[in-house]
């Protein structure tokens, strides 16, 4: 559903225009503040798959993690600035009704690979593995003739699948599969290498960008899944502060005792963590 305004919904963000910003700058900050959604067929129709190679769109498939869809200020946001975020929703389609089928991460990313729902692609939570006989759209993309990578979290229970033909398939197992924001070992094609830089946005961002910039003859398409927002929310030295002079207020109707039943924490949730920032408005700290 495109907004009815032409213009950007309220909110404080800028959008930046194109002049003065190069493809490489625009695809960087893309990857940082990491989020656009697209609509994609699984199926090509023979007369689809046909198209000359140069006549067909590239794909970017920026996904980020647990980012509320209120936390942008194209969305309203009342202090959060995603000036790059706005630029998207302003120049493309800002979707303002959207649902998720299961909200629980795993079964979410299987859903955005297949296009499937969990009870059909097999994850059905957190712990369930990714069934073997499925395939991406990546997979589909590349039998119609296109480049395909994936770079970034992939966090579905069992071992890493082989993705025929996506080229590079880049990601990381450490903590479970969630990944750490400083220095995380990744999984280049089967192979584990140090980090190239400290800060994982930044390093997932320099690889997407160095398979954007590969000389080729064919469409491409770039599935980047960047760890952030997820906890535990370690960010850079110069992002560390940028927000410090802002109170967050819980939501209308939160409470943390909602994550736990029978006795034990649903998956997916910080318990724990919302009862501290409990704590810190209790005495004050938080409004």
């Amino acid at each position: 559903m495109r907004s009815e305004d032409p213009g950007m919904p309220p909110g404080n963000g800028k959008i930046h225009g194109r002049k003065g910003m190069t493809r490489k700058a625009a695809l960087r900050i893309l990857g940082t503040v990491s989020l656009v959604s697209i609509v994609l067929s699984f199926r090509l129709t023979p007369s689809e798959a046909s198209v000359p190679p140069g006549e067909r769109p590239n794909i970017v498939f920026v996904l980020s993690d647990n980012q509320n869809w209120k936390f942008m200020s194209c969305a309203g946001h009342p202090f959060l600035d995603t000036p790059n975020m706005d630029r998207l929703a302003g120049e493309g389609v800002l979707f303002t009704n959207a649902f998720v089928t299961t909200s629980l991460c795993s079964p979410s990313r299987a859903s955005f690979l297949t296009g499937k729902y969990a009870h059909t692609h097999g994850v059905q939570n957190n712990f369930t593995p990714w069934d073997g006989s499925n395939r991406t759209f990546l997979e589909v993309l590349e039998d119609a003739g296109y480049d395909t990578a994936f770079i970034g979290k992939w966090h579905m229970p069992g071992r890493l699948p082989t993705l025929e033909g996506v080229d590079p398939f880049i990601t990381f197992t450490i903590q479970g599969g969630q990944g750490r924001y400083l220095n995380c070992p990744l999984i280049v094609n089967g192979e584990e290498r140090p980090s190239r830089k400290p800060y994982i946005t930044e390093e997932l961002t320099d690889y997407a960008i160095e398979f954007i910039e590969r000389e080729r003859d064919a469409p491409f398409c770039l599935y980047l899944s960047h760890k952030a927002v997820h906890h535990r929310w370690t960010p850079p030295d110069h992002l560390a502060d940028i927000y410090a002079d802002k109170r967050l207020p819980f939501p209308e109707g939160f409470d943390p005792w909602i994550t736990v039943t029978r006795g034990h924490l649903f998956e997916g949730t910080n318990q724990g963590f919302a009862n501290t920032m409990k704590i810190q408005v209790m005495m004050g700290n938080l409004e």
